[in-house]
């Protein structure tokens, strides 16, 4: 079995007042990463400057994926079905019509070599893991859906079948790496599937924490 990664050659830089009132509401302030409730919806992005021609792309940070709204026509029913689409506006409130946010409540977990590195954030208790090629996907990982959000690295993860929709030489700005599908990690690594997403602290915690 194999999937496949699709992830972008460039990045997009945030409006910085809308990154910082996100960060500040939705996301660990020490890590920057978005807590899993926001995922439930779609998110709406501002961007300091138009998206290049990139098919997918990434508002970096907080590491919210985009993709032009034709690139994902090429999988309508399958996004329908899996991901949440959101507006990209520039940074006067403009809205870029020809592109889209996609959100999921799951990631599919991108493992990596033996050179691959794992923390756990202080603050929020979430796992920080860099995944360095040669990527793949870990059997137990797979569950039944032809397209995912990727995790930690920012991109989309599909089917061959998927895969054979996109025309060789005709989207712009992206890599597809084949992944393999594998038994067992090749990290070393123990990486439960909601430890990766940081954790919003109560009050009461805090003050257990600090106590």
């Amino acid at each position: 079995m194999l999937l496949y990664y699709i992830h972008t050659k460039s990045i997009c830089s945030p409006e910085e007042s809308w990154l910082e009132n996100i960060i500040e509401k939705h996301a660990c302030t020490l890590c920057k990463r978005l807590y899993p409730e926001l995922r439930k919806n779609s998110i709406d992005v501002w961007v300091e400057e138009q998206p290049d021609i990139s098919a997918v792309n990434s508002v970096h940070p907080p590491r919210i994926g985009i993709a032009r709204r034709d690139f994902l026509h090429l999988f309508t029913e399958e996004v329908k079905q899996y991901l949440k689409l959101g507006e990209v506006f520039d940074r006067n409130g403009l809205l870029i019509e020809r592109f889209a946010t996609f959100v999921s409540e799951k990631h599919m977990i991108l493992r990596g070599s033996e050179k691959s590195r794992l923390r756990i954030c202080e603050k929020c208790g979430g796992y920080i893991y860099t995944s360095i090629y040669p990527w793949y996907v870990i059997k137990e990982s797979v569950f039944n859906r032809s397209i995912y959000e990727s995790w930690p690295l920012d991109g989309l993860v599909v089917t061959e079948e998927l895969k054979n929709r996109i025309e060789k030489g005709k989207w712009k700005g992206i890599y597809i790496t084949k992944l393999p599908v594998v038994d067992e990690p090749r990290d070393g690594f123990i990486i439960p599937p909601d430890a990766i997403y940081p954790k919003r602290i109560t009050s009461y915690e805090k003050r257990i924490k600090d106590s």
